[in-house]
């Protein structure tokens, strides 16, 4: 992906796939340290680490070649990317005919847990700045120059000093376990709705499209963690957190009773709490309180086995 985007003519993340542990030094030394090391091909963030010194690039390296990943196939190779410093975006997306209609853009969270970039949550924008149309622009020209011409794709782009830079190009809906509802109430409809618009009602879509973006309201979704291991004995934060301003729902929660990994997979295990509101204030303010709820151990309750 990234190759054929440079291939296009477009700035990209320095990059080289690696194969055998004795290649990394000479892999390092083209991409620069710190970097991301992660398999070409998993999902959820599983298996990515940000690597600060050639030795845990190494001892990543080794603990994820060869391996399964989340997927189910097996690490032929680990792919080392340049590490981009900067706010990350998330650009959802609907194409038909070569038309690209945004369906979402949000700004990410992204922290650091245990080497892993965690996404915390994103906060979508109803109207985009001037930096934030160049974004758009740049996944434009990443969709054309994919051959993404119809259908869904949801795109990570950092904005980094030097402008936009990609992450990846998910040709596909955003998911897997998303609630459709507070997407309705965000902005009008839900990407998958306006798939099946652009293949069945495709006089419909191309209104949307003359429409432009104009979401009505703003939606923060946080992928709430519960940054320890054992046995979940009961969620006393919960009731704190639908009393939040803008509270909408939460998805995905684990029973009581059962046994809960402390990882920074995005996979929503451990929950999805949405909140939707019209002014971004109160959403920010709602995500930060929830996260210091989170990063106080207040959200989950759990015995250690």
């Amino acid at each position: 992906m990234v190759n054929a985007l440079h291939d296009a003519g477009l700035p990209v993340p320095r990059q080289a796939l690696v194969t055998a542990v004795d290649d990394l030094p000479g892999a390092l030394d083209h991409v620069g340290l710190p970097v991301v090391a992660k398999p070409p091909a998993s999902s959820g963030s599983d298996g990515c680490r940000i690597c600060h010194t050639e030795q845990e690039a190494a001892e990543h390296f080794t603990a994820i070649h060869r391996r399964p990943n989340l997927l189910g196939a097996v690490n032929e190779a680990v792919l080392v990317q340049e590490y981009l410093p900067g706010t990350q975006y998330l650009v959802s997306t609907v194409s038909m005919d070569g038309q690209h209609h945004l369906y979402e853009l949000s700004r990410s969270r992204v922290d650091e847990h245990g080497g892993t970039p965690t996404r915390r949550h994103t906060i979508s924008r109803r109207r985009p700045g001037p930096e934030e149309r160049g974004i758009i622009a740049y996944v434009w020209a990443c969709l054309d120059a994919l051959g993404i011409r119809s259908g869904a794709a949801n795109t990570d782009v950092r904005l980094t000093e030097d402008g936009p830079r990609i992450i990846e190009v998910n040709a596909r809906v955003l998911g897997p376990t998303l609630d459709p509802d507070p997407y309705f109430i965000a902005f009008g409809s839900s990407q998958q709705h306006l798939l099946v618009d652009s293949m069945l009602a495709p006089a419909d879509f191309r209104r949307r499209l003359r429409a432009g973006y104009t979401p009505p309201n703003v939606m923060g979704k946080a992928f709430p963690r519960s940054f320890g291991s054992g046995v979940l004995r009961g969620i006393p934060g919960l009731e704190a957190v639908r009393r939040l301003p803008g509270f909408h729902s939460v998805t995905s929660l684990p029973e009581i009773g059962s046994t809960v990994e402390d990882h920074a997979l995005t996979t929503g295990a451990t929950g999805i709490v949405y909140f939707v509101h019209e002014d971004e204030p109160v959403v920010e303010k709602s995500l930060a309180v929830l996260m210091g709820m989170e990063d106080a151990g207040a959200l989950f309750d759990i015995a250690a086995v």
